[in-house]
């Protein structure tokens, strides 16, 4: 849930609509509105055009403007940088865009947690059942479901104190199918995993750095490299002391010399106040960590920490006892030549958790479709065991515990 109401920072005046993509069987009038977000003495607003199917956000944050369009029926979501004259399309049933776009996170909670009725109120002149989403017995938000227009009119985040947003000056009216198309001139971005991973210019100092084992502790200076060897049944675990505000150091995964992502991907854990860098990847995915200092003096230490690793085959399982306390850091690859299907539950004293306690079987299964395909998540641990279960294909599982803010 933590995470979940991240998401509504973010773009704080489109959460209130997420709820349209809830199921309804109602069906649901044309209609216009302005949207008003509270927060405190701060005030923002958009526009909304929705019909049955569809609807169209236009906002503006800070001094850039966007248009989010989502298709009900299809299943996408497309946002529009008008400034950029780009946009990006997500299709709105990929576990990606659920885990980070706002419109999913929330959909996510009303899902994972259900909501119930808590009441009936006239907001805006529509009755509406106000619902309540409730975790751990609090109420994290509460609502305002219009029947006729299948739609939320209202929604207060509890968790968060004083953010509120509502529909005002709403009108039912014929709304154009023109507004829902993306408009002449703009160009769809292209998919950051099509565009290649530069290397970087440093990248010739890396075969004469010294490969080091952990635990160590070490004084770094500008420029200084190292490299971690990524081993079976580790995550590697890199912290910095002494740091002031300008040192930077980052820990890049490689592999063949070719780092995973673009190196300004990988956060600066010398920054002042930041507890440590942990890097899970597996030996499918990467050779080594390369640690470099960009600036600064800084000392680093290192250390591995202990995670069960296992390659899972169509029919088998792996089961990992749990500590509650903690949240579970867990990495699934396909290392099969097909594609795979697994999932995973959670046992408390030997029994299965239902899905009321978990949440619903369709966020506890995943696919991979190509070899080298990836899928990573933090979760939390519900019960004593967690259970990961292979239907299709060859999965490696690298799974482990940890305190989030401890080293």
């Amino acid at each position: 849930m933590k995470y979940i109401l991240r998401t509504l920072t973010i773009i704080p005046l489109l959460a209130a609509l997420l709820m349209a993509l809830l199921p309804a069987a109602a069906v649901s009038a044309s209609f216009t509105a302005d949207l008003v977000e509270r927060e405190g003495n701060q005030v923002k607003t958009g526009r909304l055009y929705a019909t049955d199917t569809q609807y169209r956000l236009d906002v503006t944050m800070g001094d850039e403007k966007f248009i989010v369009i989502v298709d009900k029926k299809s299943e996408m979501t497309r946002v529009l940088r008008i400034k950029q004259k780009q946009y990006v399309e997500v299709k709105s049933s990929d576990r990606v865009s659920l885990m980070n776009d706002p419109f999913q996170g929330l959909k996510f909670a009303a899902d994972h947690y259900g909501s119930k009725v808590d009441g009936i109120d006239t907001i805006s002149g529509y009755l509406c059942d106000r619902r309540i989403i409730v975790d751990q017995e609090k109420t994290v938000m509460t609502f305002w479901q219009s029947s006729k227009l299948n739609f939320p009119l209202k929604i207060v985040v509890d968790a968060i104190g004083n953010k509120r947003l509502e529909l005002k000056h709403v009108r039912e009216e014929a709304i154009a199918d023109s507004l829902f198309l993306i408009p002449d001139g703009f160009t769809k971005m292209v998919d950051p995993k099509n565009i290649p991973v530069p290397i970087p210019d440093w990248s010739g100092e890396i075969s004469s750095a010294p490969v080091l084992t952990p635990p160590f502790e070490r004084n770094f200076t500008e420029g200084d490299i190292v490299r971690i060897k990524v081993t079976v049944g580790n995550s590697i675990w890199v912290k910095s002391v002494g740091s002031d505000s300008t040192t930077v150091a980052r820990a890049i995964p490689f592999k063949e010399g070719k780092p995973l992502k673009r190196e300004t991907y990988y956060n600066n854990f010398a920054k002042p106040g930041t507890i440590c860098s942990r890097r899970h990847e597996t030996t499918e995915e990467a050779d080594e960590i390369v640690l470099r200092v960009y600036k600064g003096i800084t000392r680093i230490t290192a250390k591995y920490s202990e995670m069960r690793e296992k390659v899972i085959s169509a029919g088998e399982e792996l089961r990992v006892p749990l500590s509650t306390s903690k949240n579970i850091e867990i990495r699934f690859v396909n290392v099969g030549e097909e594609s795979a299907a697994f999932g995973w539950n959670y046992f408390r004293e030997g029994e299965l958790l239902n899905d009321n306690v978990v949440g619903p079987v369709r966020f506890r299964t995943q696919k991979l479709s190509k070899t080298g395909d990836l899928h990573n998540s933090t979760f939390r641990a519900y019960g004593d065991e967690f259970v990961v279960a292979v239907a299709r294909g060859k999965v490696l599982v690298k799974v482990g515990q940890f305190d989030t803010f401890k080293f």
